[in-house]
């Protein structure tokens, strides 16, 4: 057999002339060839087109190609030049549209040579599926618990991703995009990872490990994923696809104190105080009821109301030492009173002035001061002590000495501070020790009191009481008589030379006794002069000790000491007399200001002024123009330039009383040269000269520093480029954006500049900018708009004012548009018919958009997230047109609306960073219209319980007709056209027909409403009993109308027209049996000694019921020694239920049954009795009494 087979093959490969080629095509993989078929495959495309599978060499004869898809592949010849060479092409397919269809895709291409089958080759082609559909992610908000770590098991936040190609698993979810560190937080995770060909799957949002989220710092994210298949496909139609987690908060933070809370209060001494501290549950999403209390207390008189939050404070008396108070409060949840938060209040007790400042020595009990001094003293050591326990202003208090004698004691007496503050110690000073002369009898013995005196409370006082005892001291001081002396001494005295004698008394003996010692007090009396310490005489020291130029006045003091170191000092003036020999002084300058362009001979205000301490001095100034020099802004000018300028000369002004003194008058010359602009400083060297000095050069100078001040002579001046400067602004921009700097440069460098703006036009609003001080341009309100009306640009005004002079330049600034309109479109309903072909324009969609760009105008339109398969597989949306999609299965009879939303935002490019979509969604209604596709039928084609037998002529039962077109239109409007076949079964699930009925036993016609109205036509249906099977005719009143033949099954009921009829027995028949019988077995006769025959009876009507028997009455009692089995076909069988009983006669009646009699109706009985007669007879015992037995019937 295999060699027959081998040798069959063979054969029939060796008549094929024709041979398979690649044909080296980019999309077309040429595989091996097997030993039924040549592999091809063929990658998918979407964009439709053709390309060559393979080639054909060797051709003898016409190639004829047939397929097992012909409705999906079309495989075209193509002859080249050389005849024997063919090509053929195929039809680029999707493949993920085959799979949508249930097309296979693997096709089998036979080629036949002659159109010969023994010469034919088979191509195999395979569609490889290619990563070329993008993906889509439907997505929708969730929630995630805060402190808890979320997995793909944990999870709910359920992404459903599809991609027609399969190849979920290697989806990239990673390009998370949001403001709060999304990327950081959130991936994506398959609880399964599916494999290559799985297109449907969820995909869950998790947290990554180890991240948790914060209700409390982020209560929702809103962020966005931009995922991507394995070939960086988007997805579709939302490539930004948005997420929303809302993070659902869970109690792990404590109660916080409301921003009113203050850990520190102050209260007043002694006075009953209220406040209020208030909490609030730091799980804001869960904001527990809260309840407070006191845990920690430093006086009781503290106290809170447990809901509220009032605290009572209670009268405290900061004076025993409660300046402060603490406490600690808790704000507790009542859900959780574990879940608190503690904070220390802290209260700052304000004091009031209830004490007085308690005066007294320190260290003593003593409440006076009782001393001994000496007199004409000036210290007294007293350690006084005052302390008010009172705080602040209420511890400030006045101290004050009072007498409490006949003398004024006190004013001899001072007491500091005379103001003090809580603890402070005091001195008692003598301010008049003359006063204190013991030879004075009032003063021998002082009293007086020390008072404090509250300063807010004058009513606090207290006292010390004070007496001072004086003792006798030797108390007397030397006297010069005269105190001041004079003398005159020229400048060039010699030295020893004695000037003056100067003495002085004391009246203390031992001082006159022993004498005074004089002395001279200062270094430069002691370097120019010295004297006789017993005598008091006075001598200069050196020579040329005195400089009449210098000081024509020396004054010095003489001190006298007797033994008891008491000093008194004298004072002697000397007189110097002048020898000419000095030369003149130069005053200093003091800088003058002065404006610039000055008339020629203004006298300007500068002191210049010359002394010399020579008698006859002649004073003359003059200018040093080549030592004078001038600057700008701190700058040296050249020499060159200096050179011209002479703006000034000098004119000398004698004194004609005192030639020791003269004064120079300066006046503006030369006035252009005297220029702000120039030169802003003249440092002008001022020479005086004395023409009389004899000895030396008689010469003095200094500069004079001129400041020249600038006057508004120049008008503000633009750069040479604002004009042509492309300024620009983004539309909308925030007020304050910087727009542009319009900086003017005035010459005058003391002018302010002032700025203002205003639009050129009414296109260019003044309102839109704003110039600051600096010309500063920024956004004076966030109105800038391009779009209403359409600008390209706005222009301004610009003027810079130095409030005399006023300069205008013209800026032009660009507006940046920005996507700051939204698209509007208002939804739409359309009509269109069902079945329309692909590429039908349903709709063309027109949205609108104000923004001036082209890139923030164009809107485009797709579908929204929201619509589903039911759609997108019905229409697809191309340049804002909805068109019926490829494949469309438009049955209005399975869908009659599609409504959806469109997703359309006004940036598809992404060009900018906003895009704006339509909101709401516009929502696209269309509508089918009806096509008469549909042929009518009849809904209940089942009729049962309506017929039976005797049902009459006339009798009738409604057909309930349907049409799935459109009810509102004739296309459902059905007329019942008549019965074209009737045929009958006796069991409903019969295949085989019994003889067929009749075929006009029933009628039909059209009623009301698509109703049928089936009718009995003969007189009954008598003997038809079963199933008939009525083959209807109907149409609908379409245009065209379409027809339809509907089997309707009729069940006729059987109806018993005749009583049951027995043939065996008779009734009041006897039939004699053996004694010996077979429990359970056929009876035996006694004469043929064979069965009893079985019992049999007749329907009457063609035995179309069957019959039972039942035995309804036994002589045999409570034996019950008889039975019957049904066998069936209206037959039974009579037995004997047990072999033991006494040979003698039963009688019995048996009942025949219709079986089916609970579920007919009839018109006759249903049942029939017979009274049979039993004899056993048993042959051993009984003789015979007769010899022929017969069976008599009636």
């Amino acid at each position: 057999m295999k060699l027959a087979f081998l040798l069959l093959s063979f054969s029939f490969v060796a008549v094929t002339s024709f041979e398979f080629q690649d044909p080296h095509q980019a999309d077309v993989t040429f595989g091996s060839k097997t030993p039924t078929a040549q592999v091809i495959s063929v990658k998918e495309s979407n964009d439709g087109g053709r390309v060559k599978i393979v080639s054909v060499t060797g051709v003898a004869g016409p190639l004829t190609v047939k397929t097992n898809s012909q409705s999906v592949i079309d495989v075209e010849t193509e002859n080249a030049a050389d005849a024997s060479e063919n090509t053929l092409s195929m039809n680029l397919l999707d493949y993920e549209a085959l799979v949508r269809k249930g097309s296979p895709t693997v096709f089998a291409i036979d080629v036949y040579e002659n159109n010969d089958i023994m010469n034919k080759q088979t191509l195999s082609v395979n569609i490889v599926n290619l990563d070329d559909e993008s993906p889509t992610l439907w997505s929708s908000a969730c929630s995630m618990k805060e402190n808890t770590q979320v997995d793909v098991d944990s999870s709910d936040c359920v992404f459903i991703v599809h991609d027609a190609d399969g190849w979920l698993a290697s989806m990239d979810f990673s390009k998370i995009i949001g403001t709060q560190g999304e990327d950081d937080l959130f991936e994506f995770k398959y609880k399964d990872i599916p494999d290559n060909t799985t297109h449907h799957s969820e995909v869950y949002l998790v947290l990554k490990d180890g991240k948790t989220l914060d209700f409390e710092t982020t209560f929702v994210y809103s962020f966005s994923i931009q995922p991507a298949d394995a070939a960086s496909h988007p997805t579709f139609p939302l490539s930004d696809v948005p997420i929303l987690v809302r993070v659902l908060d869970v109690p792990d933070q404590p109660p916080r104190w409301n921003s009113a809370f203050s850990s520190v209060e102050t209260v007043t001494e002694n006075t009953r105080t209220t406040f209020t501290v208030s909490a609030s549950d730091g799980d804001i999403g869960i904001n527990s009821a809260i309840n407070y209390n006191i845990t920690k207390k430093s006086l009781d008189c503290v106290s809170i109301d447990k809901e509220s939050g009032e605290i009572t404070i209670g009268e405290i008396d900061r004076d025993d030492g409660n300046d402060q108070v603490t406490f600690t409060v808790r704000a507790y949840e009542v859900d959780d009173p574990d879940s608190y938060v503690d904070d220390t209040i802290t209260l700052i007790v304000i004091d009031q002035d209830d004490n007085a400042a308690v005066i007294g020595i320190e260290n003593s009990d003593d409440k006076k001061i009782d001393i001994t001094i000496d007199e004409n003293s000036v210290d007294i050591e007293a350690n006084i002590f005052a302390d008010d326990i009172d705080l602040g202003d209420n511890a400030v208090y006045n101290v004050t000495l009072v007498s409490t004698g006949k003398v004024d004691y006190a004013s001899a007496f001072s007491v500091t501070p005379e103001m003090a503050f809580e603890q402070t110690y005091f001195a008692l000073t003598v301010v008049d020790p003359s006063k204190l002369d013991y030879e004075d009898v009032n003063w021998k013995k002082i009293t007086m009191e020390l008072r404090t005196i509250g300063i807010v409370t004058p009513a606090n006082v207290d006292t010390l009481p004070i007496t001072v005892t004086l003792k006798d001291i030797n108390d007397e001081v030397p006297v010069f008589t005269p105190v001041e002396n004079a003398v005159t001494v020229p400048e060039n005295q010699k030295a020893e030379t004695l000037i003056i004698t100067i003495t002085a008394t004391d009246k203390d003996q031992e001082d006159i006794d022993a004498g005074l010692k004089y002395e001279l007090l200062g270094d430069y009396a002691n370097t120019v002069l010295t004297i006789d310490e017993p005598s008091g005489d006075v001598s200069t020291k050196i020579d040329n000790a005195f400089d009449y130029e210098k000081q024509q006045t020396v004054v010095v003091d003489i001190r006298a000491t007797d033994q008891a170191n008491h000093q008194a000092v004298a004072q002697l003036t000397l007189t110097i007399t002048d020898v000419n020999d000095e030369s003149p002084k130069l005053a200093a300058l003091t800088p003058i200001r002065i404006d610039e362009n000055q008339p020629d001979g203004t006298v300007l205000e500068a002191e210049i002024s010359a002394s010399d301490d020579d008698t006859d001095a002649n004073l003359e100034f003059s200018i040093d123009w080549d030592n004078s020099y001038a600057t700008k802004n701190s700058i040296q000018l050249s020499d060159e330039s200096f050179a011209t300028i002479r703006c000034v000369e000098i004119t000398t002004v004698a004194d004609s009383e005192d030639n020791k003194v003269a004064t120079a008058q300066l006046t503006v010359t030369q006035p252009e040269t005297l220029d702000f602009e120039v030169f802003d400083e003249l440092f002008l060297m001022v020479v005086v000269t004395d023409l009389n000095q004899a000895d030396g050069n008689g010469v003095d100078s200094a500069y004079l520093v001129i400041s020249v001040q600038d006057v508004n002579d120049n008008a503000p001046v633009f750069g040479d480029d604002i004009e042509t400067e492309k300024w620009q602004v983004m539309e909308n921009a925030a007020p304050g954006t910087l727009i542009a700097t319009v900086v003017a440069v005035d010459l005058d460098i003391a002018d302010v500049l002032t700025y203002s703006i205003e639009g050129v036009d009414k296109d260019s609003p003044s309102d839109w900018v704003t110039i600051d001080e600096t010309g500063l341009v920024t956004v004076n309100s966030n109105s800038i708009d391009c779009d209403n009306p359409v600008r390209e640009s706005v222009k301004y005004n610009v003027t810079a004012s130095d409030g005399t002079f006023t300069t205008t330049a013209t800026i032009t600034v660009d507006i940046i548009d920005t996507n700051d309109n939204a698209p509007t479109m208002e939804s739409l309903d359309a009509t269109l018919a069902e079945n329309s072909a692909e590429g039908v324009v349903v709709l063309t969609l027109t949205p609108e958009d104000g923004d001036r760009d082209d890139a923030y105008n164009t809107v485009k339109c797709d579908f929204a997230h929201s619509a589903t398969t039911d759609v997108t597989n019905q229409f697809e949306i191309v340049d804002n047109e909805i068109k019926v999609r490829a494949g469309a299965t438009l049955d209005r009879e399975s869908q009659d609306k599609y409504v959806f939303e469109l997703s359309c935002n006004d940036d598809p490019d992404q060009q900018g960073y906003v895009r704006n979509f339509i909101n709401p969604a516009p929502v696209i209604t269309i509508t089918l219209d009806d096509v008469n596709d549909n042929p009518p039928t009849i809904y209940n084609t089942d009729i049962t319980g309506q017929f039976d037998e005797s049902s009459a002529k006339g009798t009738t039962a409604s057909l309930e007709g349907r049409d799935a077109d459109d009810p509102k239109s004739p296309n459902s409007k059905i007329e019942f056209q008549g019965i074209t076949k009737i045929q009958r079964f006796i069991n409903k699930d019969d295949t085989t027909p019994q003889n067929d009925p009749p075929q006009d036993l029933f009628t039909i016609k059209t009623g009301d409403n698509n109703e049928g109205i089936l009718t009995v036509n003969y007189d009954n249906l008598d003997t038809y009993f079963g199933y008939l099977v009525l083959t209807v005719s109907l149409s609908d009143k379409g245009d065209p109308p379409m027809t339809n033949e509907v089997d309707v099954t009729v069940e006729v009921a059987k109806y018993n027209f005749k009583e049951p009829a027995f043939s065996f027995p008779f009734d009041e028949e006897t039939v004699y049996l053996k004694k010996k019988q077979t429990p359970n077995s056929p009876l035996i006769t006694l004469k043929e000694d064979a069965p009893l025959d079985n019992i049999k009876a007749s329907d009457q009507q063609g035995e179309k019921f069957s019959l039972e028997f039942t035995i309804t009455e036994d002589s045999s009692g409570d034996a019950k020694l008889f039975s019957i089995k049904n066998l069936g076909n209206s037959e039974a069988q009579l037995q004997i239920t047990s072999d033991v009983f006494k040979s003698k006669s039963y009688t019995m009646v048996i009942t025949a049954s219709i079986s089916e009699q609970d579920s007919i109706q009839g018109s006759a009985a249903f049942s029939k009795d017979v009274t049979l007669n039993v004899e056993f007879i048993d042959l051993k015992d009984t003789q015979t009494a007769f010899t022929n037995h017969q069976r008599t019937r009636t």
